[in-house]
């Protein structure tokens, strides 16, 4: 017996020494500058685990950077590494780094980053993560976003992680200009396979963003965030200026899954039409919670609200699309007539077609507000949260009223796909418990602590 225990101890005292190698044996690299081929020659030789630093200054890239193997990239001092994109406006746009490939942590942090362009942006991102298993923090980065419809940060195809202390100011006066998108597509399955998970809350599965600033100072319909194709995130302790949350829905591609929003404060300008985002909190589709977030100033008519594109006759005309070719495009109306008859899409495509049709429409629509994984019924849940110190609660509004018949009232309805209060005994979410605030990631890396080597050994 006191040998047996003597092997164990000396294989945890050996397991502290060499199983956690990485940690401790990393390697911190500064770098001589911090051009784009400088750091691409620097990940290239570094080992997963190590820790590359960049010098103060300004540097122009074209082309940007892409890191598959777990790595820490980060500025010497905070936004005192200025890099902006070079490589052309939208869609020549450069995402100055993309992390994932190998599963393991990703950070990057400590930056400025910006355009030496103005006009259309890029879709994927200044930063991006990608894929299953990529698990990132991008912190204390600010962003000066000038090209329209571009988006600051980017997480797709699975990846999960935190997005901490950044602060993005934009500069643009023209387009819709996006702070962040979460996509959850997995692009190694059918797209609809993203919505055959059941939905969890208050996890790591989830892409969170936290502590930080976001304000639009030009204008237009503006999302700080957005989501689709099966995406999860949470929007949490937050300021937003003249800046709006979203997720889209099936109309453009699947819908994002699932979405928390609380502790945020939500500021408008005052007398300027121009700066007003359409809505504070939008739904296209998809189920949530959100809650405790403090609204200030004049944002129309429309506040905190829910929408289905598809349920009004005209919806893909309004939107630049048509009838043929796609899935999202040929559903056409949710009226009850899409299913299994139309052939070559798998039955999670279809929308319900609850009877009587006279009543439901085609209830519950394909991926629609108040759907949750597995395409199930899952209300999204609103409450405390205030506007100019008063109770606001959600809505639902038709997407394209102009001509044609819409049975949006039909499918989205209080107190079955929507509650204005809390969950509570009996509700499928009940209880609902938030994730750890911060974010264990916060730490500076997933925890590695190796297990303590046991005591009390005796050896002879």
């Amino acid at each position: 017996m006191k040998i047996k225990l003597l092997i164990t101890g000396l294989l945890f005292i050996l397991f502290g020494i060499f199983g956690w190698a990485e940690s401790s044996w990393a390697a911190t690299t500064n770098l001589p500058d911090c051009a784009r081929t400088t750091v691409a020659s620097y990940v290239s030789s570094a080992t997963a685990g190590d820790t590359l630093v960049c010098p103060d200054g300004t540097w122009d890239w074209s082309s940007g950077v892409s890191v598959t193997k777990p790595l820490t990239i980060k500025a010497l001092n905070e936004n005192g590494t200025y890099l902006r994109n070079n490589g052309g406006a939208y869609p020549t746009y450069t995402t100055l780094f993309s992390v994932g490939g190998t599963a393991g942590f990703y950070r990057i942090s400590g930056f400025r980053v910006g355009s030496t362009e103005t006009g259309g942006g890029s879709t994927w991102g200044m930063i991006q993560a990608n894929g299953v298993g990529t698990v990132f923090r991008f912190d204390h980065i600010y962003v000066d976003q000038t090209l329209s419809h571009g988006r600051s940060f980017t997480a797709t195809n699975g990846a999960t992680g935190l997005i901490d202390h950044v602060r993005v100011t934009t500069g643009n006066s023209g387009g819709n200009i996006g702070g962040t998108l979460v996509r959850g597509k997995i692009t190694t399955v059918p797209v609809a396979d993203n919505w055959k998970i059941p939905t969890t809350w208050g996890d790591n599965t989830f892409v969170y963003f936290e502590d930080s600033y976001f304000e639009d100072s030009t204008g237009g319909s503006s999302d700080a965030f957005d989501c689709g194709d099966g995406g999860k995130y949470v929007v949490r302790y937050n300021t937003l200026v003249n800046w709006s949350i979203a997720t889209h829905g099936p109309d453009s591609g699947d819908s994002c899954l699932a979405f928390e929003a609380y502790g945020n404060t939500m500021t408008q300008y005052s007398g300027t039409e121009r700066v007003r985002p359409v809505w504070m909190f939008q739904f296209r589709g998809g189920t949530g919670k959100i809650y405790n977030n403090t609204i200030i100033g004049d944002w129309g008519s429309r506040g905190v609200q829910m929408t289905n594109y598809r349920s009004c006759e005209n919806w893909f005309t309004r939107y630049g699309q048509t009838t043929s070719g796609s899935l999202y495009t040929t559903r056409g109306q949710c009226n009850g007539t899409w299913d299994n008859s139309q052939g070559g899409y798998s039955a999670y495509t279809y929308d319900g077609n609850k009877s009587p049709t006279e009543t439901y429409r085609g209830y519950q629509c394909f991926e629609q507000a108040g759907q949750g994984g597995n395409r199930i019924p899952a209300p999204i849940y609103y409450w405390d949260n205030t506007l100019n110190g008063s109770p606001v609660t959600a809505s639902v509004y038709d997407a394209s009223p102009e001509t044609g018949t819409c049975y949006t009232s039909a499918h989205i309805q209080a107190n079955r796909d929507y509650y204005n209060r809390a969950p509570q005994t009996g509700d499928a979410t009940y209880p609902y418990t938030a994730y750890t605030y911060p974010h264990p990631l916060t730490g500076g890396s997933p925890d590695t602590t190796p297990p303590s080597a046991p005591t009390g050994l005796t050896i002879n």
